[in-house]
């Protein structure tokens, strides 16, 4: 349900070698979802839009458990 789904922006310097890192965590009946990004390599424009993609696909695999991955909206 799309009204569960919360992004929360971080920045960060160093915190892995990996200019993108996405960490996952479950809660409770939910899953907590991290984007930290090194500001050399991406804008925050560029993170809004990769977490707006993430999100769309978490929607769609909610809604539709049995759904095929070539028919997965990407997109808005």
């Amino acid at each position: 349900n799309e009204q569960n789904l919360h992004i929360k922006w971080l920045e960060s310097q160093d915190w892995t070698e990996y200019p993108l890192t996405i960490v996952i965590q479950p809660v409770i009946k939910n899953i907590k979802i991290n984007f930290f990004y090194d500001a050399e390599f991406f804008q925050n424009e560029h993170i809004y839009q990769i977490a707006k993609h993430f999100n769309n696909v978490l929607t769609e695999i909610s809604n539709k458990k049995e759904i095929a991955v070539n028919k997965i909206q990407l997109f808005d």
